[in-house]
């Protein structure tokens, strides 16, 4: 058996099953923002430190204390000093969210990933696919007015049309919204700031007892398959849908692994399959962590095959019901007659 970790893995079929069935879910971690140029969980939680140092005066034994603290903690602590002088709203989590605009343009990682046409569900506050969201709506908008790129979409109508797509409040996180090419940001996103899922009050908030987000969680571990990317897993709230639990479907994590670190292999796909996770190893010997971009790029051409596939079989099906009824009046039947695509001799479908 060759255990060789390759730079660009294979697929694995179920996730390619998954893909083709319209059941794939890709669960996006920090890890990706950090190839473009975000900050870490950890470095994000020094900076909003930083701040409240300066403006809540920490002496410099506080501020090399709590430098130990863990992430969400040291967080909690600061915000709800920040919030409890009033000195919170003046804090910029969007600006320490900024990507770096040329890592951004040379890896693509969320044009790429977004590309897969999957669902998408995320802890990420930042830009990564609301930017993407949003280019594409303006595409559209311009296309349907006659190709004039002079054409300016107002915010108004940007942020309506991008509201299909992407779902950052708490009462939009239902599995009614898991569809290809939605987002659903768990945490929240930066188009709304003030209400992000940070200290460990919002957590609480968010997780506890029988709340719709729960529910969402537990229908997406029961339901689809999950591909976790730029993730590692240390979020609580996410793992106690997976330890233990008995499912029936297989979900899936990218993981970066170096050449020198490969007799560690058995250990992680031991320790994962305790969480009912399968590792997917890629190798980081020479593009370290960045070579995730690679490997999106390069899953997207296999994937986007498979959904043209799905997107054929759906078309073909739709062929059949109008064929078999008489009575069909179906706008997706109609275009297809109308592009060519279905002759208009058909017995019965001339009658759309």
């Amino acid at each position: 058996m060759n255990d060789k970790i390759n730079e660009i893995p294979s697929i694995p079929e179920p996730i390619k099953e998954a893909a083709r069935s319209g059941l794939l879910t890709v669960f996006v971690g920090a890890g990706v923002s950090q190839i473009v140029g975000c900050k870490s969980w950890k470095d994000l939680a020094k900076d909003c430190l930083k701040y409240a140092k300066n403006v809540c005066s920490y002496s410099y034994a506080e501020f090399d204390s709590l430098l130990k603290y863990e992430s969400r903690k040291l967080f909690t602590i600061c915000i709800d000093e920040l919030k409890r002088k009033d000195l919170y709203k003046n804090y910029d989590i969007e600006k320490a969210l900024k990507f770096d605009k040329k890592k951004n343009e040379e890896y693509s990682i969320y044009e790429n990933l977004y590309s897969w046409n999957v669902g998408y569900v995320t802890t990420n506050y930042d830009f990564g696919f609301i930017d993407v969201v949003q280019e594409k709506v303006r595409d559209v908008y311009i296309k349907q007015k006659m190709n004039n790129s002079e054409v300016k979409i107002t915010e108004a109508e940007l942020k309506k049309e991008s509201d299909k797509y992407l779902f950052d409040e708490i009462e939009t996180i239902l599995q009614s919204n898991l569809d290809k090419g939605k987002v659903l940001f768990l945490h929240g996103s930066l188009r709304d700031p003030d209400n992000l899922i940070i200290t460990l009050d919002d957590y609480i908030k968010r997780y506890r007892g029988n709340s719709s987000t729960r529910k969402f969680l537990n229908y997406l571990f029961e339901k689809q398959t999950v591909l976790f990317m730029g993730y590692g897993l240390n979020e609580q709230e996410i793992l106690e849908y997976i330890v233990g639990e008995k499912q029936k479907t297989q979900h899936f994590v990218l993981f970066p692994l170096m050449s020198k670190d490969e007799c560690l292999k058995k250990f992680e796909e031991a320790y994962y399959k305790k969480i009912g996770l399968k590792p997917v190893f890629y190798n980081i010997d020479y593009q370290g962590y960045e070579q995730l971009s690679e490997v999106v790029k390069a899953w997207g051409i296999e994937l986007r095959d498979i959904a043209r596939e799905r997107q054929h079989y759906e078309k073909e099906s739709t062929i059949k019901r109008a064929i078999l009824d008489t009575n069909v009046k179906d706008e997706n039947v109609y275009n297809l007659i109308s592009s060519g695509l279905i002759p208009r001799g058909l017995p019965r479908c001339d009658k759309v």
